[in-house]
């Protein structure tokens, strides 16, 4: 039977369309103009990292370049590994850890119920029994608080008082828990044959340690001892998978505050310098990483070396931790599970704070102070969401987009892809009511990277569609977006007046201070920076400008080591994609790298890395997209799941 060869109208004339005089044309020079990109100086310089680094490893300059650690069998390392597993102290942890997995819920109730009711009774008893000031209604209010730990406890206790099933297997059986720890965090699920030979804690141990801790209520309150529990569970299970500790950490990032983070970084290194000193894990280092390495010691320099040493060192160490999620991402994310387990993680965290932000603008209170009332007094003021500053939240955001954005291109499977897309977009619509400038152009900034690095194809389209796409923006851009925009760089406006007026005192500062910096943190530059400042900027908390800051606090230097940094960076992406067979892989790639560019154009007019979230969310992109770079070039030339 003869085929049918009659193609419907649209694609016939979809195909007439694209074979027009006028695409061709277009396809033809853009095609041309990336030919002469790549054959410039321009595209040699930002495709030279691979010939740099296998030139100084040839002439074995710098050992480090080398793609692997290798350790010998019989290595330090390899012994004290051995050593432990061996030991009781080993020992006596996999006992502790399978005797509380595998206990049954009816005696973790008992656990339960005896420290709701002494820690209940302690407190009624400190505070009434003990006391010899008279009862008020107020100290009753100011107990309700700490007893309320100790009554959840016992009610929590009460539902689970007739279950004899263990921990472990309640945690497999519930669709919420499994989901949390075995789909979301990629932990590995524990089969029954791991455990079924150990026995849990009995009655009588669960009994007592719950009147011991319940005991000590009038000095550590319930609520206390709860947080302490709920940090030993966290670190139990980052120490068994670092790789839910990086999942965790993404989620979170916008939700917890600073030390939250620096417990769960912390817990995570730790977790994956055991993993590697045990052969679990294995460590990579090359000439990027080296470079990471020159920028944290000139971190670390900004605590030691200050004009106020008391004041940069706790920020200092902050910073560092931070800094070293970098090298544990770009390690530990090894496989497209893993890749779409973070990706994942982000989006939702990024949806969770598009959503709140976008409800605060449109049915909360939203703050005037980021702007100026008289110039664009039609703008009712700006959502700040989780981040408490407007600017902060778009700094997140413009990370975010590109990133999801390139995930839903990427993605196969529709739940993903629904998922993608619509925190992208949600990303966008709360990026609109950030109001901040600097946002929006590095947004734009990362929209040209995008469309000029997915393809020339891609950009003839683009071009070709950009009459169409600019009259459906002018139906969208409000006269209160317009005004903005146009704003930017206008003297007019009381922010950037100031902005300026900051940057002109910090470089007369930096006149005196440009080889070794001030030292970090607000304290430091607020007690140099009002000798040097123009009236009206003598309290000024920053530079305003990510790169002024950088020599400010910690020298020219490091500013060097941190543009070094970039440029390895672009370089190996500008030279992976250009070689990258894989549509999936690619449009990946050109994701992060539009996002950091993003990033680093709104750090010309902010100071990006003044709020901590930010900062570690930086390394967390920085680390992830090397992760990715890394296994698309391992797996190029294979089938990938998601191309």
């Amino acid at each position: 039977m003869q085929k049918n060869t009659n193609k419907p109208f649209y694609r016939a004339f979809l195909d007439l369309f694209l074979k027009s005089l006028i695409v061709s044309s277009l396809c033809s020079f853009t095609a041309a103009l990336y030919r002469k990109i790549s054959q410039s100086i321009t595209g040699a310089v930002c495709t030279s990292y691979a010939f740099i680094a296998e030139k100084l490893k040839s002439a074995n300059i710098i050992g480090y370049f080398t793609p692997d650690i290798y350790v010998p069998k019989k290595s330090f390392t390899l012994t004290v590994a051995q050593k432990y597993e061996r030991s009781l102290a080993s020992a006596a942890i996999e006992k502790i850890k399978w005797s509380v997995l595998t206990c049954q819920l009816n005696v973790l109730s008992m656990f339960g119920l005896t420290f709701g009711f002494v820690s209940a009774l302690m407190l009624i008893l400190e505070n009434f029994a003990f006391s010899i000031t008279k009862i008020t209604l107020s100290g009753v209010l100011n107990l309700i608080n700490p007893l309320m730990t100790s009554f959840i406890f016992i009610l929590v206790a009460i539902l689970f008082i007739f279950s004899k099933k263990p921990l472990i297997r309640a945690v497999n059986e519930s669709l919420f828990l499994s989901f949390i720890l075995f789909d979301f965090l990629a932990i590995r699920n524990v089969p029954a044959s791991d455990y079924e030979q150990y026995t849990g804690m009995n009655a009588g141990v669960a009994t007592l340690l719950g009147i011991l801790l319940g005991g000590i209520a009038p000095w550590v309150t319930p609520s206390t001892v709860a947080a302490i529990m709920g940090m030993v569970i966290v670190f139990s299970i980052i120490l068994h998978s670092p790789e839910a500790g990086v999942i965790g950490i993404i989620f979170m990032l916008p939700f917890l505050p600073t030390m939250a983070h620096v417990f769960l970084v912390c817990s995570t290194a730790l977790s994956f310098f055991f993993k590697c000193c045990r052969r679990k894990r294995i460590m990579k280092f090359e000439g990027i990483d080296l470079l990471v390495s020159v920028f944290a010691l000139f971190t670390f320099s900004g605590g030691v070396i200050s004009v106020d040493i008391a004041s940069s060192l706790p920020k200092m160490l902050v910073f560092v931790c931070f800094l070293s999620i970098y090298f544990i991402i770009k390690n530990i994310v090894r496989t497209e599970t893993l890749i779409y387990s973070c990706a994942t993680s982000l989006a939702s965290s990024a949806m969770v704070v598009a959503i709140l932000g976008i409800f605060e603008y449109l049915f909360g209170e939203v703050s005037q102070i980021w702007q100026d009332a008289d110039m664009f007094e039609s703008i009712r003021g700006r959502a700040v969401s989780t981040f408490g500053n407007p600017n902060v939240l778009g700094e997140y955001l413009i990370i975010c987009i590109p990133v999801i954005f390139a995930m839903f291109l990427c993605a196969k499977s529709f739940r993903l892809k629904m998922l993608f897309f619509l925190s992208s977009a949600l990303c966008c619509i709360c990026l609109v009511f950030t109001w901040s400038r600097g946002a929006w152009l590095g947004l734009a900034f990362a929209a040209v990277i995008f469309i000029l690095f997915k393809s020339h194809t891609f950009l003839a389209g683009i071009l070709l569609a950009s009459p169409a796409l600019l009259f459906g923006l002018s139906f969208v851009i409000d006269g209160s977006i317009l005004e903005r925009i146009l704003s930017i760089g206008s003297t007019a406006d009381s922010s950037t007046a100031y902005r300026m007026n900051i940057w002109h005192g910090t470089w007369r500062m930096l006149g005196d201070t440009w080889a070794y910096g001030i030292g970090t943190g607000t304290e430091a530059f607020a007690s140099v920076f009002p000798r040097y400042a123009l009236s009206g900027t003598e309290v000024a908390p920053h530079t305003h400008s990510l790169y002024l800051q950088l020599i400010s606090e910690t020298g020219i230097f490091s500013l060097i080591s941190f543009a070094l940094i970039c440029l390895a960076y672009f370089s190996l992406i500008f030279s992976y994609i250009r070689k990258a067979t894989g549509a999936g892989s690619r449009t990946m790639s050109i994701g992060f790298l539009s996002a950091i560019c993003a990033f680093l154009v709104q750090g010309f007019t902010d100071y990006v890395w003044y709020n901590y979230r930010v900062y570690l969310f930086f390394w967390i992109i920085l680390g992830f997209s090397m992760a990715v770079l890394n296994l698309c070039k391992e797996n190029d030339g294979r089938k990938y799941t998601y191309e």
